[in-house]
């Protein structure tokens, strides 16, 4: 559950590739699946896996253009289908009663740390970066590439100052599921166990139940208050059934009830002040056109933003990357595999209703039995654990603690006092882990199936079972908790075989194009990184009392770099830093060249970072000749995503940095395009009305600008939803101006 911003792509990939292989480990181990779930989940794999060389198949062959692949596909891709690997492997463990319950057990203890870090960040971390903000926002906000004022610095500003409990998952809701999931489990747990396991399950309830109130998701409280009422009311209801299978619909109403309340609540309209399932309406909307349009391959897992601008109604303020609804995203973005994962997604929660059906024999507890090889698996989440540390960058959650308890420099006691806190949390989680096989099978099933219930419900509108940092955590859970009972299974060696195959021939089939990708960007960022780090330090000693100290050993390092001797002054030593700037901007740029210095010339995401860094040269020189490229060049590259709207602005970014008449004619018609794919962007047609308008002569468009202000002022009109992504009123009164003028 790492933030991927934490991650690369190829490390992202390569994750993907190993849990993979070990599903195909466990089930090689443990036992076989039944034959329709690995059918559908196979089916669903390569689909996903292969989409992308049947897209490029069928341009070559067939001249059909359905989109080129992207960095996101591969990567958003190859975590979904590791996530269905571990759907199978979690209900093959489930055949066996301690498998089960260590595997519940490490998958559930991780709420000890997640409510840890949740109650830093918002107590902490978020009072700590607020300040730092308040005390030069202007700086913040264009370090973040925002101008202040602007739209997107406002929702920048709106979301900075939400204390929200997030984990290392970034997203509220994301983190409720979690921690909401893992409530319902020990909570259950703590209710009906015995012994040491239930004081160990009592604690780690209270630590989750605070880290859900401090998400402040009321999506994420409402589904777990809801797999409570499953756990109360589904036994009884279950028992009382004439014909027991039909409990399944149980699972199934945990599917379609969320969903009927989104489609209510947007029947109501905009007559409530509640947005946020409004907003997951239009989503749906959204999701159900392109799935309309693209019913065979889809958009592709990382083209359901472009997709959406053009589907989304016009009133939605918002473009999202996601439908927010694992079926819709499923289906939108893998078209028929994705059909395949959404029924193979159906039968599990038919699963889980079923599992509330009374069983005969007696609910006894289980002796803690000498296992060994159970105690070592259990303490393989140690290095998990200092993996979770590493990710977190430079802030170490007992160093967060620490600096939360203490001013900074961050006293010894502290320190220990911020470890010590890290090791209990640390420790739950290893307990948790070792102690729930000593539960009753019952009660461990009954926790999970209402955990599961819970996780499927909220999945519904939002993206837990779709993020690549945590979709593996929810559909293993969903195994776990619906032990399949059919006859119909597979040979567990056919099994690991087939995932085997997945792995090969699918996910791990571009991960050496994302470790280049990975390599080019990092090589140019660190070229980059350098000298904000020398601004910033020079920034900060002017912005002192007495710089002479402090502008001394930045001298010694500025001079190192540029191979002479920089005096100790402000102005030469600004001078200096931006004579080593311009060095590293040209010497980024030969890293990224799109035609000649790397192997991926149609790499969207090598194509923007070359985008950028040239536009910054050509505003600091003004020098094309200093771009390793021509900029035509770079244009044939740019233009063989010619799907992709962010692509088409970033090519027109670079045409008008360099600002010649040809380069703002060529500039203006990408903008157009791109107009094309987001039908509904009030900056852009704002854009290209002031383009067409100063330009007017030079490209002898003569009044076509009134036609964009009018659109401009329709947008606008439309997106009365949320304020802040609308016109200012003195920009509004003077689009309205122009238009008056004859």
């Amino acid at each position: 559950t790492a933030s991927m911003s934490a991650i690369t792509p190829s490390g992202s990939i390569a994750i993907d590739g190993v849990i993979i292989l070990l599903c195909a480990v466990v089930l090689g181990c443990s036992g076989g699946v039944p034959l329709l779930w690995l059918g559908l989940a196979t089916f669903g794999s390569l689909w996903a896996a292969h989409s992308v060389c049947l897209m490029l198949a069928t341009h070559a062959f067939f001249q059909l253009s359905l989109g080129s692949p992207t960095p996101e596909d591969i990567r958003i891709g190859s975590s979904w289908v590791a996530a269905i690997m571990a759907l199978l492997a979690g209900t093959s463990l489930a055949r066996d009663g301690h498998a089960r319950a260590l595997a519940a057990g490490v998958l559930i203890g991780v709420v000890a740390l997640l409510a840890l870090k949740g109650t830093m960040q918002v107590f902490v971390e978020h009072p700590q970066t607020v300040a730092m903000f308040d005390a030069d926002p202007d700086s913040a906000l264009r370090a973040r590439g925002f101008e202040p004022g602007s739209t997107q610095a406002l929702i920048y500003e709106r979301r900075l100052r939400q204390p929200e409990a997030t984990g290392w998952i970034a997203l509220s809701n994301v983190f409720a599921t979690l921690v909401g999931a893992s409530l319902i489990v020990v909570a259950t747990v703590a209710w009906r166990a015995r012994g040491a396991i239930r004081i160990v399950a009592a604690l780690l309830g209270l630590s989750a139940l605070f880290a859900l109130v401090l998400s402040g998701s009321k999506g994420g409280i409402a589904a777990t208050l809801c797999g409570f009422g499953v756990l109360i009311a589904a036994p009884w209801l279950a028992a009382r059934l004439k014909r027991p299978k039909l409990a399944g619909l149980i699972g199934l109403a945990a599917i379609g009830l969320p969903l009927l309340a989104v489609a209510v609540r947007g029947l109501i309209g905009t007559g409530l002040s509640e947005l946020s399932i409004l907003f997951r309406w239009f989503y749906l909307i959204g999701a159900t056109r392109i799935t309309a349009e693209h019913p065979g391959l889809g958009v592709g897992p990382g083209g359901f933003q472009n997709a959406y601008a053009i589907h989304k109604p016009p009133i939605s303020p918002e473009d999202v990357a996601s439908p927010h609804s694992v079926l819709f995203d499923f289906a939108a973005t893998l078209g028929i595999g994705g059909f395949a994962w959404c029924l193979l997604i159906g039968l599990v929660a038919w699963q889980l209703g079923k599992v509330f059906v009374p069983r005969s024999g007696a609910d006894e507890p289980k002796a803690l039995a000498l296992r060994p090889r159970l105690y070592i698996a259990a303490g393989a989440i140690v290095p998990i654990a200092f993996l979770a540390l590493w990710l977190d960058r430079g802030a170490a959650l007992p160093l967060v603690i620490g600096s939360g308890l203490a001013a900074d420099p961050i006293p010894m006691w502290a320190l220990f006092a911020g470890l010590a806190a890290w090791s209990l949390a640390l420790g739950g989680w290893i307990a948790l882990a070792a102690m729930l096989p000593t539960a009753s099978e019952r009660t461990v099933t009954l926790a999970l199936a209402g955990a599961a219930i819970a996780a499927i419900a909220h999945a519904q509108i939002e993206m837990t079972a779709t993020q690549p940092a945590t979709s593996a955590w929810f559909f293993l859970l969903l195994g776990l908790a619906a032990p399949a009972n059919s006859r119909a299974t597979v040979p567990r060696v056919v099994v690991a075989v087939v995932l085997m195959m997945v792995v090969l021939q699918g996910v791990l089939m571009r991960w050496s194009e994302a470790v280049e990708r990975d390599v080019l960007l990092t090589r140019a960022a660190q070229r980059l990184a350098p000298i904000g780090e020398l601004r910033a330090e020079l920034d900060d000693a002017v912005g002192d009392g007495s710089p002479r100290q402090r502008l001394a050993p930045l001298a010694d390092r500025v001079s190192q770099r540029l191979g002479q001797r920089v005096p100790p002054r402000a102005d030469i030593l600004a001078q200096a830093i931006a004579e080593l700037a311009l060095t590293a901007r040209v010497a980024a740029g030969a890293i990224l060249a799109p035609t000649r210095a790397n192997s991926l010339p149609d790499d969207p995401a090598v194509l923007r970072a070359y985008a950028r860094n040239a536009i910054a040269l050509l505003a600091e020189t003004g020098d094309d000749r200093l771009l390793p490229e021509p900029i035509a060049e770079v244009g044939d590259a740019l233009r063989f995503l010619d799907g992709d709207p962010g692509v088409m602005i970033a090519e027109a970014n670079l045409h008008l940095a360099q600002g010649m008449p040809g380069n703002i004619a060529t500039a203006v018609g990408l903008l157009l395009q791109a107009a094309d794919h987001r039908p509904h962007d009030l900056q852009l047609a704002r854009r290209l009305e002031r383009l067409l308008r100063e330009h007017a002569e030079l490209l002898g468009t003569g009044d076509q600008w009134r036609a964009w202000a009018e659109r401009a002022l329709e947008i606008d009109g439309r997106l009365g939803l949320d304020p802040l992504v609308q016109l200012t009123e003195s920009e509004r009164n003077g689009l309205r101006r122009r238009l008056e003028q004859p």
